[in-house]
């Protein structure tokens, strides 16, 4: 059962730093989670009053349960369900912050640390930071998961060597991997509280957008009922009275009409020569009377008769 229990912390303890595969990774989380109930189930948990010296050895790797099941949460990547898996893993790690905090064997240091990440994480922090004292906490808290994680690996040789059983050094290492454990959390807390507002950005914004497509969509289906009010409004001005109808020349719908136009036009224009060649030879008859009456005298023409 221990070795179980090793392999399934050692697999989920550094998830964040080494690639797990999916399906180890959800045997793992599904083991702890058992672990974790039945810990609660049987009353192993340590109470909120009790302190680091009032537990047992073999209680201190409960204390990692939460840590664990929060790094579980955070190793699964799928972008499916990504939102809801963050905030879990922000409350499992706010309970072990917690837990850790009530236990009273971190430094005053560590211990604002350890608030603050909290605040953080829950949303109910007010301090601002610069840039600068952004990237010099982060050195600082790199700094001190660098140094935990050297001490951890030292104490784990000599776990697993078996040539000590001593119980003080078991507990050393378990102390040792709990304050790993917080210095992790508190390098992620910044980010996870960044994802987890960009994702619900995104999911927002989808929602914004599926709305306006229902909107598109909606206006699309309600266009004949626009096509109708605007045909109504069209044939209004039908009620009054039209102009005049002509029928286009070039309306090959009306042949006959067309050709009766165009010989219509032609007698028109026959017509019309007649009466201007009626009319020139009327004006040359007058001219010739004319110039007769110059020619003659008046009553000449009773003389020659």
């Amino acid at each position: 059962m221990e070795d179980s229990i090793d392999s399934v912390v050692d697999v989920l303890y550094d998830s964040d730093e080494n690639s797990v595969p999916p399906e180890r990774l959800e045997q793992a989380s599904e083991k702890v989670e058992e672990w974790w109930h039945r810990a609660q189930v049987e009353g192993v948990v340590p109470l909120n009053n009790e302190e680091w010296d009032d537990i047992s050895t073999q209680q201190t790797i409960v204390l990692l349960f939460p840590f664990l099941l929060g790094m579980a949460k955070i190793a699964d990547t799928r972008l499916e369900q990504r939102e809801q898996r963050v905030e879990q893993a922000i409350n499992h790690f706010v309970y072990f912050l917690q837990k850790m905090s009530n236990l009273h064997f971190l430094s005053k240091d560590e211990q604002k640390q350890v608030e603050w990440a909290i605040q953080l994480l829950q949303g109910t922090t007010e301090t601002q930071w610069s840039d600068s004292d952004k990237r010099q906490r982060k050195i600082e808290w790199f700094k001190q998961q660098k140094l935990w994680k050297q001490k951890v690996d030292q104490l784990s040789k000599l776990v697993n060597s078996g040539e000590t059983g001593e119980e003080e050094l078991q507990r050393e290492w378990m102390a040792s991997k709990l304050h790993l454990a917080i210095y992790k959390v508190i390098g992620m807390s910044q980010h996870l509280v960044e994802e987890l507002q960009l994702l619900a950005y995104g999911k927002q914004k989808q929602l914004n957008n599926t709305t306006e497509e229902k909107e598109s969509q909606k206006q699309v289906n309600n266009q004949p009922v626009f096509l109708k009010l605007g045909r109504m409004r069209f044939y209004e001005p039908l009620v009054k009275q039209p102009p005049p109808f002509r029928i286009p020349d070039d309306d090959p719908c009306f042949p006959l009409h067309h050709q009766h136009e165009q010989h219509s036009r032609k007698l028109s224009r026959v017509e019309d020569d007649k009466e201007t060649k009626d009319d020139e030879i009327e004006i040359y008859k007058q001219r010739k009377w004319d110039d007769w009456k110059d020619d003659h005298n008046r009553g000449s023409g009773n003389t020659l008769r």
